[in-house]
């Protein structure tokens, strides 16, 4: 395993990114690289996984990251990931997910859809500003991902009651401002288990799964239909 870490190429690309952006990113970002960055650390948390990805895509996919582990999870349950048309929901302010996904799928295979995106060029991934409700079209795909959507799950649980379709969701207990309890979170979780299991009489089935750096803290939840049903 390679741990991931900036060289000093790396900090120039990233200092110089930061400075061309920095006044697109929301307050609390700004703060956080105002008062508490440091180039000599690695962080896990969304927005940085997101620009790590985005600026250091090879690099980053070699590293023991949360991003990783979904996407080792996300191919074993979808070993014909290549072939899907896939649509990543709340991709945070840069898609750096599904900039990494692209890298090993059909090209153009992959949109994400955020309201808080930045709209940086990312090449191969489509950029939709919006927030993902239950008037969502997602006729023109075959496969709805997450990486810790928040309460966007609960919508793309529903949302998929009505038009099944494949999910892959890596869950977090985070729901609007709120950070679940563990009883909280357990109950939350079966409750959109228990309805996801109403799409079996189509044949799907619902799995949970625990990557290496989520255990007993939030599962990946796939809804996938069976072949030949």
């Amino acid at each position: 395993m390679v741990v991931f870490k900036l060289n000093s190429n790396d900090r120039e690309k990233f200092i110089k990114f930061l400075m061309d952006n920095y006044d697109k990113f929301p307050q609390g970002v700004k703060d956080f690289f105002d008062n508490h960055f440091s180039l000599d650390e690695v962080y896990q948390f969304d927005f940085m996984a997101e620009i790590y990805a985005y600026l250091f895509p090879q690099k980053y996919m070699t590293d023991f990251n949360f991003y990783t582990c979904y996407i080792t999870c996300l191919f074993n349950k979808f070993p014909d990931l290549k072939e899907r048309k896939v649509l990543e929901i709340a991709s945070g302010l840069i898609p750096g997910l599904a900039y990494l996904i692209e890298k090993i799928i059909k090209p153009n295979n992959i949109s994400c859809m955020d309201p808080r995106l930045l709209n940086l060029p990312v090449r191969g991934v489509k950029q939709i500003k919006n927030k993902f409700t239950m008037e969502t079209d997602i006729s023109p795909y075959d496969l709805l991902i997450a990486h810790c959507p928040c309460e966007a799950f609960e919508v793309i649980v529903n949302r998929v009651l009505e038009e099944p379709k494949d999910i892959c969701i890596q869950t977090c207990r985070c729901y609007g401002d709120e950070y679940l309890s563990d009883f909280r979170f357990r109950r939350y979780i079966i409750k959109q288990i228990i309805k996801l299991e109403k799409l079996q009489k189509y044949g799907y089935y619902v799995d949970t799964t625990y990557t290496p750096l989520m255990i007993n803290e939030a599962p990946v939840i796939t809804l996938k239909r069976e072949k030949n049903v």
